[in-house]
């Protein structure tokens, strides 16, 4: 309980005045390198054992690289382009893309250009104080939610 009180003791009522603040999750980022690429070759040419080739991802064949600082997951596709996933904030997003980059050139992959750097998703959780009708929420404000029936919803208490 004191503990409670110490988080809502903090907050800017000013700023917000319902006492929700949001908090920032995953930020998800999407570049281009400007040409296409050889997954298979970028692979071979990879000694850190970073770069892992995904036939099976759902956004179709992608190369999955981890990228320790900041923590992120970047998905290259044979198009050039990046996805980089896990960041907290754009910097986090946009320092990985630019890492990633600056990894496949010195697999010998010339003629990348990082260009289009642009926020694709934005994931915020808080903790409203009070109970949720998911269902009646997402049809009074179904112009700004989707429902995504593969996915359960979730309550942290």
């Amino acid at each position: 309980m004191v503990e409670e009180d110490h988080k809502a003791a903090s907050i800017d009522l000013s700023k917000h005045p319902s006492g929700i603040v949001p908090v920032v999750v995953n930020v998800v980022a999407c570049m281009d390198l400007g040409r296409s690429l050889d997954l298979e070759s970028i692979c071979g040419k990879d000694e850190s054992g970073d770069f892992k080739l995904d036939k099976q991802s759902p956004l179709g064949e992608a190369v999955m690289i981890r990228v320790m600082k900041p923590r992120t997951t970047a998905l290259l596709f044979a198009s050039g382009k990046i996805l980089v996933t896990g960041a907290r904030d754009e910097r986090e997003a946009k320092s990985a893309a630019k890492k990633v980059n600056r990894r496949i050139v010195k697999l010998g992959v010339e003629g990348t250009k990082a260009t289009e750097f642009r926020i694709v998703n934005i994931v915020a959780q808080s903790h409203c104080n009070f109970a949720v009708d998911l269902d009646k929420f997402s049809s009074e404000y179904s112009e700004y939610t989707k429902v995504r029936a593969c996915l359960e919803a979730r309550v942290d208490q």
